[in-house]
């Protein structure tokens, strides 16, 4: 289980406000939740002050508790109002944002180039979709309620004070500064930790899920030992950053409280010297609701710090998520594209040359044309190029150079979608979904009717082998194909491309992983299913290629023979000599049984 190299995002300046400003865009549609949660906040925070000054009023005229505590019950009321509609507001706009980013990330996900794929791994993008869009979704709406609710409380403590008394409020916010200096400079380590902590859980998911993906091989090679240690070793890296972090968020609260204590025991001391001198008109129920306030004015302080403290945790979920939807795909539509025509008469390389990492070529130079109701197959050894031929092709990637023509436009004056809509592609490692055969078949063309997927998978040379299931089309396979042998899912996955109709088939290996038996329904359903379409068969089974019009021979990235199979064999070059040492083989495999 090595751990996957991928292009992770690193972020190392401070609070990242144009992620938060894209984050917030989204909760905009929230407005009338977000309403709601500060209208509550605010009430919440105004019976919290008119709390503290029932205490005093009761103390210095006790004569009137009856009025007292009549506006105690008013207040008990509004409160008890005010949790029912700030838990109703956040508790929708919380999951609705959740939604939302994970639609949003899903939408980005499936317009994104091939070659994102490439260099980020599934269990990254999982965390992407589940972990950060939850966290965001909560901060923002269970956020907005403590900001409002700490932020109005603290502002109208400070305004009662200053009016009852100003001397006395001032001896009770003396230690604001020591308490501002104290969050900025945990701030700072608290953001930069939390992004450690969530670059480390990057790599330890996206270990974790190849790990998942790959158990067959690691049973089979017996890694499991080494497998747990190298995992151990990510675990261990996330842990001692975990615990850093921790340490500072053990720590920043308790320091609030210290200097909470000491305004409190400030405040004790000046107002009891006033009382006990009677200076200023200092009363005991005053003074009650002083300690009171000094006591209640560090509750919102501490929960804002605290929510500060999720903030700068949930700034890197913030810049993740929004790096993943500003991520422009490599391959999109130009402007001015159009669709094109509803038949695809002929498709036509013309100089086309390819690079991965714009350094090194995969292809040189390639050039040939194919016409409506030809098949050509591609041959060549192992990393000739082929697969990337065909990708090319199917615009999952584009020419570093050169034209791919189709109809004689370059496709690139196409929509994407409308290439890719009238391609049908068959692959060596066959994909299948959780579901029945029938959903299966039909994964491409949700319109189709139930006798044209039995149709699809007749030409297929599928329905024999679905009729002697268990449930026949209905019967269920689990994800990926489970239930079925890897011929029977290739016969499905070919059903489910013949059903698509598509203008351009493409075949890509698909006889590789399968049985002779099922080589031969493959060929015969290639026989009867090509008809008047492009065809194009990538094999590195000759016995596949024999009937292909033309035969393409391809090698270090270059056609190096094309033609039919009987000139190539004329030529006497290399698909001659492939050809050769393959019927060799056969005959020797034939002779052993």
């Amino acid at each position: 289980m090595k751990e996957i190299g991928f292009a992770e995002e690193v972020y190392t300046g401070g609070f990242n406000w144009h992620a938060w400003k894209i984050v917030l865009g989204h909760a905009r549609r929230y407005a009338g939740h977000a309403a709601g949660v500060i209208v509550s906040a605010v009430l919440m925070a105004a019976t919290h002050v008119v709390f503290g000054l029932l205490v005093g009023a009761v103390i210095n005229d006790p004569g009137n508790w009856r009025f007292y505590a009549g506006v105690n019950c008013l207040l008990v009321l509004v409160s008890v109002v005010g949790v029912f509609v700030f838990i109703r507001s956040a508790g929708w706009m919380a999951s609705g944002l959740s939604r939302d980013l994970r639609r949003e990330t899903f939408e980005r996900l499936q317009g994104l180039s091939f070659s994102f794929f490439d260099s980020h791994p599934v269990g990254w993008l999982v965390a992407r979709l589940t972990t950060d869009s939850d966290r965001l979704a909560r901060i923002i709406a269970w956020g907005l309620l403590e900001l409002t609710w700490g932020g109005v409380s603290v502002i109208l403590t400070v305004v009662v004070m200053l009016v009852l008394s100003w001397k006395l409020a001032v001896v009770v916010l003396a230690v604001s500064p020591a308490v501002w200096f104290a969050s900025l400079w945990f701030q700072r380590r608290l953001l930069a930790t939390s992004r450690d902590i969530r670059r480390t859980n990057s790599r330890i998911t996206s270990a974790f899920g190849e790990c998942i993906n790959g158990v067959k091989a690691t049973r089979t090679l017996a890694r499991e030992d080494e497998n747990l240690r190298e995992f151990g070793d990510l675990a261990g890296v996330m842990f001692q950053k975990s615990v850093l972090n921790g340490m500072l968020k053990a720590s920043y609260l308790p320091v609030v409280l210290m200097l909470a204590s000491l305004s409190i025991a400030a405040t004790m001391v000046a107002g009891g010297w006033m009382v006990e001198n009677r200076l200023y008109g200092m009363q005991i129920g005053t003074l009650a609701t002083f300690i009171l306030f000094a006591r209640q004015i560090f509750r919102p302080v501490t929960e804002l710090a605290q929510l500060l403290t999720e903030v700068q945790h949930a700034c890197s979920a913030a810049e993740r998520i929004t790096g993943l939807l500003e991520t422009r795909p490599e391959v999109e539509d130009r402007p001015g594209t159009s669709e094109g025509e509803d038949v695809i008469e002929n498709v036509e390389f013309c100089d086309v040359r390819f690079s991965y990492d714009r350094r090194e070529e995969v292809l040189h130079g390639i050039n040939f044309k194919i016409h409506r109701g030809e098949t050509v197959a591609i041959v060549g050894p192992t990393g000739a190029g082929k697969s990337t031929l065909v990708s090319l092709l199917c615009r999952f990637y584009e020419p570093t150079s050169g034209q791919i023509r189709i109809n004689s436009a370059d496709y690139t004056t196409r929509s994407i979608r409308w290439l890719q809509s009238r391609l049908g592609i068959v692959l060596q490692s066959p994909q299948l979904f959780s579901g029945t055969i029938m959903e299966n078949i039909r994964y491409g063309r949700p319109s189709a009717s139930d006798g044209d997927v039995i149709e699809a998978a007749r030409l297929a040379s599928a329905d024999r082998f679905i009729r002697s299931l268990p449930g026949g089309y209905q019967a269920t396979v689990g994800e990926s194909g489970t239930g079925l042998s890897v011929g029977q899912q290739q016969l499905v996955t070919l059903a489910r491309a013949v059903l698509a109709d598509p203008g351009i088939f493409v075949m890509d290996e698909a006889t590789a992983s399968v049985d002779s038996v099922t080589e031969r329904d493959i060929q015969k359903a290639l026989d009867e299913i090509t008809g008047d379409r492009i065809s194009i068969v990538i094999a590195h089974r000759l016995s596949t290629v024999l009937a292909a019009d033309r035969i393409i021979y391809l090698e270090g990235g270059k056609v190096i023979e094309f033609g039919t199979h009987e000139d190539l064999m004329a030529k006497k070059g290399r698909y001659r000599n492939l050809y050769l040492q393959q019927f060799s083989i056969r005959q020797v495999e034939q002779m052993l049984g």
